[in-house]
């Protein structure tokens, strides 16, 4: 029996061992890839610093939340590591992805259409890419919530539980490709120039801090015509209520052409979603769309990957969240219904309980 004993205690202090020399491994290889990312574009580098610096003195001045700033709370150096590292894997691949795409879409679009784009005055075209960009950005964001295969990669993105200027880069580089390649692939085969492309992107690269931003901001009305914190806090909001909401990057007017507009009074008090994703470890998230839940993932994480096993995934997601809210009269999918009874609301002028 004792022998038994010491035995088992052998293999528990083997595996530990085991497990610290691979989150050591780890640790190592999403330091090097930072590194080699920072080589690579550097002036991405100098943005994580520059960028971080001014939203932290924003959070600071006005923070929604009581939580810890970003630069010091658990994950910081992953979703550091993600703001550098997934620019220069998505950039290549957002390369590679055209170069195949692109010239098939121009065998079957008729040259009339890009030439006859290129006709129209320069305002004109450039308040219609800017458009196009962004109702195409909605569909590329709305399918990867609804389409179960693309939801495995940007399950990664709404994983953080509490939201900040650095938490939006926490993104898998394939849903990054997918991302920029349902923008750029329509526009510029409708023949809107490639400047367009890029200001969409760098737009939404500077938005995208601010609308995930820590900072208690509402825009009033404008709220209808930009989008804000307010309106993108309830994107990621973790109450099955409110998901499959709020898609535009800049505009919600676009969303609400396509009845998926959400816009209550107070903010959401918790965030996340179905499924696991490794809290940290960048290569930990880049691998968790093919891997299953570790042992401190609890039961409502463990979720199956395969939309057939799960109600809470894909398109079934969009269903759940658009039930009938109890003891209410509005309709399945009504545009700025009321969240459901069980939904966590801060209430508008103060921290409740974060």
């Amino acid at each position: 029996m004792r022998e038994q004993v010491q035995a088992r205690l052998a293999g528990e202090r083997a595996a530990a061992a085991g497990r610290g020399r691979r989150w050591w491994a780890l640790r190592a290889a999403g330091l090097a890839t930072f590194a080699a990312a920072c080589v690579l574009r550097p002036d991405v580098a100098v943005a994580l610093v520059v960028l971080g610096a001014v939203f932290t003195v924003v959070e600071r001045a006005r923070p929604l939340h009581a939580q810890p700033p970003a630069v010091a709370r658990s994950g910081t150096g992953t979703d550091a590591v993600h703001f550098v590292a997934d620019e220069v894997l998505a950039a290549a691949g957002l390369v590679a992805a055209l170069w195949v795409l692109l010239p098939a879409v121009h065998l079957v679009l008729p040259s009339a259409v890009p030439e006859a784009v290129r006709a129209q005055p320069a305002w004109l075209v450039w308040v219609e890419s800017l458009v196009f960009a962004e109702v195409a950005g909605y569909w590329g964001h709305r399918l990867s919530h609804e389409v179960p295969l693309l939801w495995r990669f940007h399950r990664v993105h709404h994983s953080s539980p509490s939201l900040d200027w650095l938490s939006p880069n926490r993104r898998h580089p394939l849903d990054q490709v997918f991302a920029r390649a349902a923008v750029a692939l329509p526009v510029l085969a409708m023949g809107f120039a490639v400047p367009t492309v890029v200001a969409h992107f760098a737009l939404k690269r500077i938005q995208g801090l601010l609308v995930h931003a820590n900072v208690d901001l509402r825009l009033g009305p404008l709220e209808w015509l930009v989008a804000s914190p307010h309106f993108h806090h309830w994107h990621h909001s973790d109450d099955p209520g409110t998901w499959n909401r709020n898609y535009a990057g800049q505009l919600p007017l676009v969303d609400l052409a396509f009845g998926t507009h959400l816009r209550p009074e107070g903010w959401p008090g918790t965030y996340g979603c179905d499924g696991y994703v490794p809290p940290s470890g960048y290569l930990a998230q880049l691998a968790a769309p093919w891997t299953s839940p570790g042992p401190e993932a609890s039961a409502a994480q463990r979720i199956d990957l395969d939309a057939e096993a799960t109600g809470r995934t894909g398109g079934r997601r969009q269903r759940a969240a658009q039930q009938a809210v109890p003891g209410s009269d509005d309709p399945p999918g009504a545009v700025d219904r009321p969240l459901h009874a069980q939904a966590v609301v801060r209430p508008e002028g103060g921290d409740e309980g974060r």
